[in-house]
């Protein structure tokens, strides 16, 4: 992993621990969801150019992969990195679907979403879409997700930025706990 990337995880943590005197001793979930939310809202993840920028290059870097590929997973493994977890696939696969293979052998798939909790979707041909669940309210979820769209419009699955969203429940298909 390079120096910068390493610097940025610092940066993420630094800011988390000076937010919440307690970050380190919250469940794996929640520290998760933390992370994926400072940096939606505070660091303001967004690509320059297609799946590049600075920030996306070191959520894929923290996975072993170069500018140019979806990062939705690799989002999900640099906040994972960031809550200092090992929890999950290995961080050297940025896949949807090695986070549904781990989930399903680890017997960590659930049927209903609650806060802190992964939501995925696959599609026949293997790829999908990953996020961390915020909040639940009747049908709806909010998450947050990389390498998606700001809003409805544009591609739900290969956007521009690291996003809060509120999707219809039945949108996953998945949900994993990490706790």
């Amino acid at each position: 992993m390079k120096q910068s990337t390493k610097d940025r995880i610092a940066e993420v943590r630094q800011l988390l621990t000076r937010r919440y005197s307690n970050y380190n001793t919250l469940p794996i979930g929640e520290r998760v969801l933390l992370a994926m939310s400072v940096l939606a809202n505070d660091f303001k993840v967004r690509e320059k150019g297609t799946n590049a920028g600075p920030w996306v290059e070191a959520i894929l870097d923290c996975s072993g992969l170069g500018a140019g590929y979806p990062w939705c997973a690799a989002a999900i493994n640099f906040a994972c990195e960031i809550a200092q977890t090992d929890i999950g696939p290995t961080k050297s696969v940025a896949a949807v679907s090695a986070w549904h293979k781990w989930a399903n052998a680890a017997n960590r798939l659930q049927s209903s979403p609650k806060r802190g909790h992964l939501c995925l979707w696959l599609n026949p041909n293997g790829t999908g879409h990953i996020g961390i669940v915020a909040g639940v309210a009747a049908t709806r979820v909010t998450t947050y997700e990389g390498n998606t769209s700001s809003s409805e419009a544009g591609s739900q699955r290969d956007g521009d930025g690291l996003y809060r969203r509120s999707r219809a429940s039945g949108t996953w298909k998945y949900y994993v706990e990490l706790n």
